[in-house]
């Protein structure tokens, strides 16, 4: 069928309508293209590009020969400036038609490196096979070597198809930084193959799932003036320069609110901010370049292994004033007034009892750092009676692909008494 193709997805996709609606794979807006259905659902059918009849002047001939295979990547066809338009234009209609909010105050989007950012990689591994999985598939696509990651881990994947790989492994994550760490989150690994991998220079340091390791257990990056160390089973957030770049994000944006709040006298002598509170905080990633603003920081976090290195992060950088307490978002248990909430939700966004827990706690601010515009927009639209938005900034973490890094900053309603 010949579909036009009017505005961009989430997902990856094009909307378009003829009789009925259409998302369209491999699609730019306002490009008419043949289309074939794959998938239908109840109120509209999934198709993917067969053939392009008015070209978009924003199409690109992707550079990577197995893209459209693997399901690593989804803009690839589309040129760098359009793809941050279209990320921003995906944010924008879901604050307003799933939030609900009429008009967004958007900054201006941050960016860097298009290709070569990544700092970890979850290779797939089957039948003497290691690649990325084919999207919507279990079937891996075999590669030289994947343009999103940098040059480290591309050499790892090298030295990794080189090896007779146990048969207990289907995925190994690996992370670069002054070390090249693995996580094998097989719990059958025998210790013996994990020593191999150190031995022949595979990574510098290994951890099975069964507990086992061999060689180093974490790896050191920069974050700011601080120094960060992650564990191999720990959450990393895979574009670190561009992590740093959200962390002074947040420093600058809550440096000037807290300003605008001070009095004369407090501005003219080191202040600091009352309490922050850090939900799914991991090891500290924002916490650790916020803790010269505030006199307290409590971290949220339910998984030990992070707050294991939050706390190697703090007695490294020399920081009395961060408490990691081992809980979830919707169990913890805090005492106290905070002046900031800091949120950082995975793709499903903040569930019903969180969302509870931040409007009983009320504090003056609440920044929320998402990976998702639509759970975001259904946040804000139950945060709203407590919460106005006064700033949205996307955060391109992901080039080539439909994710996207969202800054929104929530400030409480002024209501008149």
């Amino acid at each position: 069928m010949e579909l036009k193709i009017l505005n961009p997805l989430y997902g990856g996709m094009g909307l378009a309508r003829d009789d009925q609606v259409f998302f369209v794979k491999g699609a730019i807006p306002h490009e008419t293209v043949e289309a074939e259905i794959i998938e239908k659902k109840r109120d509209y059918s999934i198709t993917r590009v067969t053939d392009i009849i008015e070209p978009s002047p924003y199409r690109q001939d992707p550079p990577c020969p197995v893209y459209g295979k693997c399901g690593g990547c989804h803009y690839q066809h589309i040129i760098y400036e359009r793809q941050l338009s279209m990320k921003q234009e995906i944010i924008c209609d879901c604050l307003k038609r799933i939030g609900k909010l009429e008009t967004v105050n958007f900054e201006e989007p941050v960016h860097g490196d298009q290709f070569r950012y990544r700092y970890r990689a979850q290779f797939k591994i089957q039948n003497g096979v290691t690649g990325f999985f084919k999207e919507n598939s279990h079937e891996i696509v075999p590669f030289q070597e994947c343009l999103l990651l940098d040059d480290t881990l591309n050499e790892a994947l090298i030295r990794l198809k080189r090896i007779d790989i146990h048969p207990s492994i289907s995925e190994v994550t690996v992370t670069s930084g002054d070390n090249l760490i693995a996580y094998l989150p097989s719990k059958n690994v025998p210790r013996e193959f994990l020593l191999k991998l150190i031995e022949m220079n595979v990574f510098d340091g290994v951890i099975a799932g069964n507990g086992e390791t061999a060689g180093k257990t974490s790896t050191e990056l920069s974050l700011g003036a601080y120094r960060y160390v992650i564990s191999a089973n720990s959450f990393l957030q895979s574009n670190w320069a561009l992590n740093d770049r959200l962390s002074d994000l947040i420093t600058d944006l809550l440096s000037a609110s807290i300003g605008d709040d001070l009095t004369v006298e407090n501005r003219q002598r080191p202040f600091k901010y009352g309490s922050l509170l850090d939900v799914y905080g991991g090891s500290g990633n924002f916490s650790i370049a916020l803790s010269h603003l505030f006199k307290k920081i409590s971290v949220i976090e339910e998984n030990p292994c992070s707050i294991a290195d939050g706390k190697t992060n703090i007695e490294l950088n020399d920081i009395q004033n961060i408490k990691f307490i081992h809980a979830t978002a919707e169990d913890m248990k805090v005492r106290g007034n905070f002046d900031v909430t800091l949120v950082d939700p995975p793709r499903i966004g903040l569930t019903k009892k969180a969302i509870k827990k931040i409007l009983e706690l009320a504090p003056q601010q609440l920044i929320y750092v998402s990976c998702n515009p639509a759970t975001l927009a259904r946040d804000a639209s139950k945060l709203g009676n407590l919460y106005e938005i006064d700033s949205v900034r996307l955060v391109d973490m992901f080039p080539q692909t439909y994710h996207c890094e969202i800054l929104c900053h929530f400030k409480i309603r002024e209501h008149d008494n």
